[in-house]
């Protein structure tokens, strides 16, 4: 009899308690509720681009969709012109289960096991990249039963062992709820984690707890915590078992929680599918409207609810290079008839330093949809064309790698090339490479180099008949003079002119005689053991170069280094591109061997032949 009775007057007193908490909750939501965002992260390396890794959720506690949500950036007070939303990238949630169970709920103990249980297992969290943690509310505040773990066994293993005993006598909810509140953030694993409390419990305090009903929703509210409640059967309540149900939604509704039934399969589920809703983190992107170094303030908020904001601060470091790729934004579109086939496109990019020091480029790479498609040659990056070898329907991500001579790598900000498919292929003149349209400027350079050229040649030829005369000249007067002298290894059975070809003054035609290529390059002799010309002309479009005069156009006939045919040059397009012949000692550029398919030339590369050592020169 002493028991029930003294259940009895539990209940009233809870009753009391609860009338006043719902009358105290009911008068703290009048105001209408605001979303939240979170500020997880950024990133500075593709400045002027910068990254942030965001997350929020809304008056209702749902996750914010940032791929369809507009938001506003203000970066050091200066609004950005466009934000965009850049990928998601999983962080994690942390979990804290709170467990209020007094003596009139020990017939649900096996119930909350088993819900913790299904929550910590496949499908709900997430191994490795989720944590749980166990409380429990005693009359002296919460008690741990599990730390923060992000295996799934380490909430079996505790059950496995002991199992969750009532709590005799009056626990202290509301206090131990606001405890929990003010722990979480010390318990994140990963600080940039979303984080919830799970509150199993009838709902009551029966006036053991220095905190007010209100009080909790206010605290949760500011800290940004969700509380989802799963409500369990007391009977010994009575008529206060439906005002902490009452309450338990309230302490949901006004922190963004999720209210559910212990018993209910559909509201648990409901509940393990929120949480993992702030699992993945969203990366959004944007370029500062004003190019400053340090550490600056950027607020990031909703366009259509300016309240809904976070803020942050950003450290740009005025030493990393600072790479644009120059595309307007209305030439940002391709239409290609097949997508298989590669396409050329000519870009243009600067580079610049917020330190005003200007540093050498000593690598560049071009990237597309995040794979890295060509080398740049730093010399060719304010503008240069790129074979992209695959487009992909819609849009396509496009930069640059860029680093510098002090070891800094920096990325471009993005450009997007949104790619459709046509019958023709349709390039905007701003992604045409160089001279692939007509242009009156180039046409009148090109006529003067014409000139130029014709003048040379005019020249070279008159200067060549003079020599000749006057070569017959000395022949005549200097009828002594010996005759040159022939190397050792000569062969018989080599032509004369084949002998004495190393001799060959510049310009002469390599060549089987066909009009020369319009194309003003030369090699530059370095090193050589043979006596030849300082600077070879090339003057046809296959020259080859070896020891032998008869196997080669260009001879180094002293150089034993050297094979008979060591390698060819041949000119594709305006450029020459060189081959290895097979020969013993291998052809090497810039000190990096030759492949099969060979190796397009640049003005001042250096060839390596055996010990020969050239320079190749193109204007």
């Amino acid at each position: 009899m002493g028991y029930a009775l003294g259940r009895t007057l539990r209940g009233l007193l809870f009753v009391l308690v609860l009338f006043l908490g719902v009358a105290a909750v009911a008068q703290a939501q009048e105001s209408s509720q605001i979303g939240q965002l979170h500020i997880t992260g950024s990133n500075t390396e593709s400045f002027p681009s910068i990254r942030l890794q965001v997350y929020g959720m809304d008056g209702q506690g749902m996750p914010i969709n940032f791929a369809a949500e507009p938001l506003f950036v203000s970066h050091n007070g200066f609004p950005v012109d466009e934000v965009i939303f850049d990928g998601q990238a999983p962080v994690g949630t942390l979990t804290v289960f709170l467990v209020d169970a007094a003596g009139g709920a020990s017939d649900q103990l096996p119930a909350i096991e088993e819900a913790i249980r299904q929550y910590a297992s496949p499908g709900n969290m997430q191994e490795q990249v989720d944590s749980v943690a166990i409380y429990q509310v005693r009359a002296n505040g919460p008690q741990q039963l599990l730390a923060p773990t992000p295996f799934h066994n380490g909430v079996a293993n505790l059950f496995n062992t002991s199992h969750l005993v009532a709590e005799e006598g009056a626990t202290s909810l509301y206090d131990s709820v606001i405890s929990m509140i003010g722990e979480i953030e010390g318990l994140k694993p990963q600080p940039e984690m979303a984080a919830s409390i799970v509150l199993i419990s009838d709902g009551t305090d029966p006036g053991t707890s220095q905190a007010q009903p209100a009080d909790v929703i206010q605290r949760a509210a500011a800290a940004g915590v969700p509380i989802h409640t799963l409500h369990i059967e007391d009977p010994a309540l009575g008529a206060g078992l439906e005002l902490g149900r009452a309450y338990l939604r309230d302490l949901s509704t006004g922190s963004r929680g999720v209210a559910v039934e212990l018993a209910s399969p559909e509201g648990l589920a409901a509940v393990w599918n929120r949480i993992a809703g702030f699992r993945d983190h969203s990366w959004i992107r944007y370029t500062v409207p004003e190019v400053v170094g340090g550490t600056v303030p950027v607020e990031v908020s909703l366009l259509n609810n300016r309240d809904t904001k976070a803020m942050t601060e950003v450290t740009i470091s005025t030493a990393a290079p600072n790479v644009v790729i120059e595309v307007p934004r209305e030439s940002r579109s391709l239409t290609l008839p097949d997508l298989e086939k590669p396409v050329k496109l000519g870009l243009t990019t600067t580079v610049s330093w917020l330190d005003g020091q200007e540093r050498e480029i000593t690598a560049a790479q071009l990237l597309v949809n995040g794979g890295m498609v060509a080398d740049i040659p730093a010399k060719d990056l304010a503008s240069f064309t790129a074979t992209i070898p695959k487009f992909l329907i819609g849009d396509n991500r496009l930069e640059v790698v860029v680093t510098d001579s002090q070891g800094i790598t920096s990325t471009s900000a993005p450009v997007i090339i949104s790619v459709a498919q046509g019958e023709e292929l349709e390039v905007p003149e701003a992604l045409q490479p160089a001279g692939s349209s007509f242009s009156w400027t180039w046409l009148l350079w090109a006529l003067l180099l014409v000139g130029l050229v014709a003048a040379g040649v005019w020249f070279w030829r008159n200067r060549s008949k003079s020599a000749a005369s006057a070569a017959g000249r000395s022949r005549r007067r200097r009828r002594g003079t010996p005759p040159v002298s022939v190397p050792d290894d000569y062969s018989e059975s080599d032509s004369q002119e084949d002998d004495l070809s190393f001799l060959r003054p510049e310009g002469y035609g390599y060549g089987s005689g066909s009009e020369s290529p319009f194309v003003m390059a030369h090699l530059e002799v370095i090193d050589a053991q043979t006596l030849i010309a300082g600077e070879l002309n090339l003057g046809d479009t296959e020259i080859r170069i070896g020891r032998s005069p008869a196997q080669s156009h260009i001879a180094f006939r002293d150089d034993i280094t050297v094979s008979r045919y060591h390698a060819v040059l041949r000119l594709e397009g305006n450029r020459y591109r060189i081959y290895d012949a097979g020969s013993t000692s291998g052809t090497y550029v810039n000190e990096r061997q030759v492949p099969e398919y060979g190796l397009q030339l640049a003005d001042g590369d250096e060839i390596q032949l055996g010990a020969v050592r050239l320079r190749y020169r193109q204007l």
